[in-house]
């Protein structure tokens, strides 16, 4: 299942004015961002995320019919005492260095490091060209063939989340693909709700520290209802050992277990 965002004309013009002064791409800052997201999901500092990339750096491949499709892992670290600006200049600088590995198979990575396959549900981020969106839907004729693109409907992800963005002359959408396993739809719309609120206020603050930036904040006060005062408004399906753990460290002197004869 997935969501879609589309962004206004404003935004895709501030968009473009940030990334312009800061020497920056689209890809690095929604990676940036989206890295700042799953880091606040999932309450850790270093996030690693798989980009696909072409592996046709080779002039081997250049005749070569056929997807030569990699998943490239970009680790990033997210420092909340970090600028968002001086974030963005870590991420842009992992990007590059990690491009000088992109030929390098994932599935032999995953197999020499002996990773269970688990790992391998890792999350996607997909940037499209600029035309991409225009190429959906154009025809193309190669030597008296011609070439239509086939509409289909997506129904089934291997990954927990994935994030891809289409960029089409002035404007801007986003596709959040998620799996129906870990995410209900509720959860997922607060999600990106809660992601799109934080992309306009970085543009409004690019000196905003990271540990700032205004998503996941809000938590519902304690009341009397223990179940009350377990629920957080951006509920992620938490563990038993999670939520546990937080009403020990909330209520250390509280009787966690009672037995009743």
């Amino acid at each position: 299942h997935f969501i879609t965002y589309n962004f206004d004309t404003i935004f895709s013009e501030r968009l473009n004015i940030f990334l312009k002064q800061r020497r920056s791409t689209i890809f690095e800052f929604f990676l940036a961002t989206f890295c700042i997201l799953l880091s606040r999901l999932s309450k850790q500092n270093e996030i690693i995320v798989a980009v696909p990339v072409a592996r046709r750096n080779s002039s081997d491949f250049i005749e070569l019919v056929g997807l030569l499709l990699n998943n490239l892992l970009i680790r990033n670290n997210v420092n909340g005492k970090e600028k968002f600006n001086d974030y963005l200049l870590q991420v842009t600088d992992n990007v590059i260095n990690a491009q000088k590995h992109q030929d390098y198979p994932f599935n032999d990575l995953i197999n020499k490091l002996k990773i269970n396959n688990e790992f391998q549900k890792v999350i996607n981020i997909w940037v499209n060209s600029p035309d991409a969106a225009d190429a959906q839907h154009r025809d193309y004729n190669l030597n008296g063939i011609t070439l239509k693109p086939y509409e289909f409907s997506e129904t089934y992800s291997d990954r927990d989340l994935e994030l891809y963005i289409y960029e089409q002359k002035q404007s801007l959408t986003i596709k959040l693909q998620y799996s129906t396993s870990l995410f209900d739809q509720p959860t997922i719309n607060y999600i990106l709700d809660e992601y799109v609120n934080s992309l306009n206020e970085i543009l409004l603050n690019p000196d905003i520290k990271v540990e700032d930036i205004g998503i996941f904040r809000k938590r519902i006060e304690p009341v009397n209802s223990l179940n009350k005062e377990l629920e957080i408004v951006h509920s992620i399906n938490p563990t038993i050992n999670s939520v546990f753990t937080e009403v020990v460290e909330k209520y250390p002197n509280r009787v966690a277990i009672k037995q009743i004869n």
